[in-house]
């Protein structure tokens, strides 16, 4: 393995826990703001935009796999 590969891994899966983290604190607030009474249309927006988040929470679980294959010993386990 080529010197500094494991700092640049480490470095970015750094970077996609704390995006994760912050996508999640972003789903908290929309879900926050689903519960609250029905208002067409922000009510639909915010529902949408859930769903964009989960989407994106879910991609990033799959980058972090990706990156977790490409560096032996590290697992999913760590997530914040």
């Amino acid at each position: 393995m080529p010197e500094g590969t494991v700092a640049r891994g480490d470095d970015r899966l750094a970077a996609l826990r704390a995006a994760r983290a912050r996508m999640v604190e972003q789903r908290h607030e929309l879900a926050g703001a689903l519960s609250e009474p029905f208002q067409r249309p922000r009510t639909i927006e915010m529902r949408d935009e859930f769903v964009r988040v989960q989407a994106c929470i879910d991609a990033i679980d799959r980058a972090i796999k990706d990156e977790e294959r490409q560096q032996p010993g590290v697992g999913m386990a760590s997530l914040p």
